[in-house]
């Protein structure tokens, strides 16, 4: 994510995650999501990993990165996933 500037993610049924830079409006990074469209998004309290969840998959990927691959990967439900936490000190 740029340092010092304010990021808006979204995410939703066209299997897109969009990086927005707020001030801007421009949008300066998308990754797609190809399994399934996109029920949740959550950013970790130390904005290093993004948890992106949808149907059946959860899958993590680095904010410091300008890949579009996930690092991790969580399977095991069966239906849509809606809801993740991050401990307080950044990790899944």
């Amino acid at each position: 994510m740029p340092q010092g500037k304010v990021v808006l993610i979204t995410g939703g049924y066209d299997h897109t995650i969009r990086f927005w830079e707020v001030q801007s409006g421009s949008c300066y990074r998308t990754l797609q999501y190809p399994d399934s469209p996109i029920n949740l998004l959550r950013v970790s309290p130390d904005k290093r990993w993004l948890a992106v969840c949808g149907n059946p998959h959860c899958r993590l990927y680095s904010n410091d990165q300008a890949t579009s691959t996930h690092t991790h990967q969580f399977d095991g439900h069966s239906t849509n996933i809606t809801g993740v936490v991050f401990s307080p000190d950044g990790t899944a």
